[in-house]
């Protein structure tokens, strides 16, 4: 039986400092499963091209897709569901403007593999933005706050919401 490999789309259009950056930096370091990205880039113009080529030559599990225009998050979604390759055994749609947390993607994968009639896992893609003891940049913020992130999801750690497949 073949390994499993999960491709993980991410759709990317400038915001570089403010989301695609963390993103993808939380997805290299935390994520514990065999794994490649393909990121999307929507033509942004404020270094992500060069960012993104860059990382992929440094770690060897990202891909880069230049769309020419700004696509939108689903055509730029399906245009990187268009590079999936065989050995890719599972897909994962990750939004540029997730922070994920240590073990994230194996604990999906463990509800996944808990249930035939799962389909489809959805991670909590936000903290509760109500607690006060959760810090949100500001929009157009350099940095996310990492600290509270993962403070955040030690709370929200089971919570991951599950599709069930109804044509079962």
């Amino acid at each position: 039986m073949q390994p499993t490999r999960t491709a993980i789309v991410l759709v990317a259009w400038n915001h570089l400092e403010s989301t695609t950056r963390p993103c993808l930096e939380s997805v290299l370091r935390f994520t514990d499963c065999r794994f490649r990205v393909i990121c999307v880039d929507n033509a942004s113009r404020d270094g992500t091209a060069d960012y993104v080529d860059a990382l992929a030559r440094r770690t060897g599990v990202i891909r880069r897709i230049a769309a020419t225009q700004n696509l939108g998050w689903a055509r730029g979604t399906l245009l990187g569901l268009d590079a999936i390759d065989p050995d890719d055994t599972h897909v994962c749609l990750l939004n540029s403007d997730v922070i994920v947390t240590p073990a994230w993607l194996s604990q999906l994968m463990e509800h996944l593999a808990a249930d035939p009639n799962i389909a489809a896992i959805l991670p909590h893609e936000r903290p509760d933005l109500t607690d006060p003891g959760i810090a949100v940049p500001a929009r157009g913020a350099s940095r996310p706050p990492f600290d509270a992130v993962l403070a955040a999801a030690e709370r929200v750690r089971d919570g991951a919401r599950i599709l069930i497949n109804l044509a079962n």
